[in-house]
C-alpha cells in the first residue's frame, strides 16, 4: 500500500491507498459443446452453464440495461462487445456527469489479453468506434493517456416514466425509439 501525507490543521496525517478484492467465480460448472469445423450445426447434446452464486446475486441485485440489438451487432468483436458493457454500466453509474478512465485503467479492466499497451490502446480505440456506431448515447472522446466519457452520455436503454429503466423477470426491455445501425460498414463521427 503507498502511503500519503497530508497536512491537516497543524497535523500530519497518513493516508493509504487501498483496494478490495472479493472472489466471485462467474460459474460454479458446466458443459458446452461446439464443433470449430461447423459452427452453425447444433450438437447432440445440450450445453449449460451454472452460475456462480455470488456472480448470480451481483448481476440480478443491479442490473444494467443493454440494448440486444446492439450485443447482436458486435457480437463478432469480443472486445468491442466487453467494451460496450463497460460503457453500458460506467454511463449508467455516472448519470449524466462525465469521467476520465487511464487506458491502463481500461486496459487492466478489460485487455488483460494484451500484453502491449500500445496495442490495447490501438484495438480499443477501433472497438470504442463500433461501440459508438450502436450505443448512440455514447459520447466519448480519446484523449492522452485514456479515454473521456463527455457529459451529456444517455443510457443504452432509455429510462421509463419513473426514472428506471423496464425490466421483465430480471431481464431488460430494451425500448429505444430507433434501431440502431450495424457496426459493419458504419463511419462513426470523428475520433481521435
Amino acid at each position: 500500500m503507498a502511503q500519503k501525507r497530508h497536512k491537516i490543521g497543524r497535523s500530519d496525517v497518513l493516508s493509504y491507498d487501498a483496494a478490495r478484492q472479493e472472489a466471485m467465480p462467474i460459474t460454479d460448472s458446466g458443459e458446452v459443446w461446439w464443433s470449430d469445423v461447423a459452427p452453425s450445426q447444433r450438437a447432440l447434446y445440450g450445453s449449460y452453464v451454472v452460475l456462480g452464486e455470488a456472480f448470480f446475486r451481483a448481476i440480478t441485485s443491479n442490473p444494467v440495461p443493454v440494448d440486444r440489438r446492439a450485443l447482436k451487432a458486435l457480437r463478432r468483436s469480443p472486445l468491442a462487445l466487453d467494451l460496450y458493457a463497460w460503457a453500458t454500466h460506467r454511463v449508467y453509474e455516472l448519470g449524466s456527469e462525465g469521467a476520465f478512465i487511464p487506458w491502463s485503467g481500461l486496459r487492466r479492466q478489460i485487455g488483460a489479453a494484451y500484453s502491449d499497451p500500445k496495442n490495447f490502446q490501438k484495438a480499443a480505440k477501433q472497438a470504442l468506434r463500433k461501440v459508438a456506431s450502436v450505443y448512440l448515447g455514447f459520447r466519448y472522446s480519446c484523449e492522452l493517456g485514456g479515454i473521456r466519457i463527455l457529459l451529456g452520455s444517455t443510457t443504452a436503454v432509455p429510462s421509463n416514466k419513473s426514472g428506471k429503466s423496464s425490466h421483465i423477470h430480471g431481464e431488460t426491455v430494451p425500448r429505444p425509439t430507433a434501431a440502431p445501425p450495424k457496426a459493419r460498414g458504419v463511419t462513426p463521427r470523428s475520433r481521435r
